[in-house]
């Protein structure tokens, strides 16, 4: 299946993370927070800013962030 931005996830959709295109702080951040290749996630909100659920906690992500993380659909 071809990745999509994961702010285009609708709302209780879990995906798997497939590479995440940014660079720098934002790598890192991401990275530390847990959102990184093959990592999944449940998405509870796709408003203004995306909330998603990852290993029992919410994280919430500027759209602009969201868009350059790429998803599929979870395989778990």
């Amino acid at each position: 299946m071809t990745p999509v931005p994961l702010s285009n996830c609708p709302c209780s959709n879990r995906t798997d993370v497939v590479v995440c295109l940014v660079a720098g702080d934002a790598e890192h951040k991401l990275r530390d927070i847990g959102v990184r290749e093959g990592a999944t996630l449940s998405v509870l909100n796709n408003d203004s800013n995306v909330i998603v659920r990852l290993a029992g906690c919410r994280i919430g992500l500027r759209r602009e962030v969201a868009s350059c993380v790429m998803v599929t659909p979870a395989k778990r």
